[in-house]
């Protein structure tokens, strides 16, 4: 609750006081090379992913069964992976051509770099989660979907994930780390 109220208020409070701060400088216009090579496969990668999370979330009753087959549920985590894996170059891609571009890291603030770096951790414990926990297309929708409902509710009921491993529970933390940081960051 932390995460959220923070994001809504301090984005609030930030496009009030100081509204020109959360403009994300275009950097198409500052250096070109490398952009298409890695906003593509990230934009690409990280929609499907997010779209995927959100009909998971959104409509479980249908997710669970679509993943219900085992055909399905086998290539929608080969999907998910080979997505995370575009998602990891792009972002690679992305953040070598804002470190060794002057122009580039003239207009990069520690800020930025912190997104980054939660960007890469976040997808790689997804891409972890989903090498190491296998089918969490399927059982995400007895865990994590009603722990964000009991959240939405405003029942929180973190039994849900209790006693998931370590690396889901950390993936989930990412997420409300990114959320909490929005309000801070040109997002």
């Amino acid at each position: 609750y932390l995460a959220v109220v923070l994001c809504i208020f301090g984005s609030i409070y930030r496009v009030r006081k100081a509204p020109m701060t959360y403009s994300a400088l275009s950097s198409q216009f500052l250096e070109s090379k490398g952009l298409m090579w890695g906003s593509l496969p990230w934009h690409i990668g990280i929609t499907i992913i997010l779209l995927a999370h959100f009909v998971a979330f959104a409509v479980p009753g249908f997710w669970q069964s679509i993943v219900a087959s085992h055909t399905a549920l086998i290539i929608i985590e080969s999907i998910g992976m080979s997505l995370s894996v575009l998602c990891l170059f792009g972002l690679l891609i992305l953040t070598i051509r804002r470190l060794t571009s002057a122009k580039l890291q003239a207009v990069t603030s520690v800020m930025d770099l912190v997104v980054i770096a939660l960007l890469f951790i976040q997808v790689a414990l997804g891409a972890a989660t989903a090498m190491h926990c296998k089918w969490g297309s399927a059982w995400c929708s007895g865990t994590t979907t009603p722990y964000l409902w009991s959240l939405l509710t405003l029942h929180p009921d973190p039994s849900y994930i209790a006693d998931l491993p370590l690396i889901v529970k950390g993936h989930i933390l990412g997420g409300w780390l990114f959320i909490l940081v929005i309000p801070f960051s040109r997002l």
